[in-house]
């Protein structure tokens, strides 16, 4: 059990995703290096915040844009909600990505439209 403990620990520790833990009144309790990579904070410093902390109001909907987002609802043993655990990854380099292919084959598509007789 205790290694499978330290398994889980270092999984959460150790992936590049944003892993956050929230508990049933929305008050983080597991802040990984991810989200520090991602959001700024620290664990220390996200620890006892609510979960208001992890995008200001403001800055919601375009910082949305470029994460992948995923949230599970945990129970206890007893079937009881515990919290969520939410997952986020950092999109910003595939969107970019997909962007840039979207233009070069709008691009692709001009030309062509240019070139063929009517």
């Amino acid at each position: 059990m205790q290694a499978t403990a330290w398994l889980c620990r270092r999984m959460i520790e150790e992936t590049p995703d944003a892993v956050v833990f929230a508990d049933r009144e929305g008050v983080i309790r597991l802040w990984n290096a991810g989200a520090k990579a991602m959001l700024g904070d620290t664990s220390d410093e996200a620890c006892g915040q609510t979960l208001d902390l992890i995008i200001p109001e403001r800055l919601r909907t375009r910082h949305w844009e470029a994460v992948e987002f995923s949230i599970a609802r945990l129970k206890g043993d007893d079937g009881l909600p515990v919290g969520a655990v939410a997952i986020m990854r950092d999109v910003t380099a595939r969107r970019e990505e997909d962007r840039r292919l979207r233009e070069r084959l709008a691009t692709l598509e001009a030309d062509r439209a240019r070139e063929t007789p009517p």
